[in-house]
């Protein structure tokens, strides 16, 4: 549990993590624990699933879009239906959120920011805009970013 890692301060050289960060319920404590146990200097490379993604919700249908099967699942039902429920744990967290989390942490700074995949443009209709109006299309359509960090 990167929460609570029994990993002496200041020991690693490089943390890596891919696709976990969205499954984590307190991120601000695993973003303390990664500086904690990194030497200084030492980089960490976290890959994030953006839960507004179209694959966010972890259906399994999109996690490969257009290769599976989708049924009766429908884009961004993890967004549009309030009674959804995840298949496992999701924090929900918004790229946003994981911005302000990682640039708030204490000896940890931020190398490079990147987006890693994007999803779904074409299934993002005029429909499913007018009901996230909360979201842009960059954010519903961005599946992964790409955080590097260093321990300061």
């Amino acid at each position: 549990d990167v929460r609570s890692a029994s990993i002496p301060d200041g020991s690693v050289d490089v943390v890596h993590s891919n696709a976990t960060w969205e499954h984590i319920p307190d991120v601000a404590e695993a973003n303390r624990q990664v500086a904690r146990v990194l030497k200084p200097g030492g980089l960490a490379y976290i890959e994030i699933h953006l839960f507004p993604s179209l694959s966010g919700g972890h259906d399994l249908p999109w996690i490969v879009p257009g290769r599976t099967e989708l049924g009766d699942v429908v884009p961004w039902q993890h967004l549009r239906n309030p009674d959804w429920q995840a298949p496992v744990f999701l924090n929900r967290l918004r790229e946003r959120d994981y911005d302000r989390l990682f640039r708030s942490t204490p000896n940890l700074e931020i190398v490079e920011w990147r987006t890693e995949y994007v999803e779904g443009r074409q299934l993002l209709t005029k429909e499913i805009c007018a009901a996230l109006p909360d979201y842009s299309d960059e954010e519903l359509t961005k599946r992964s970013i790409i955080v590097v960090a260093r321990r300061v």
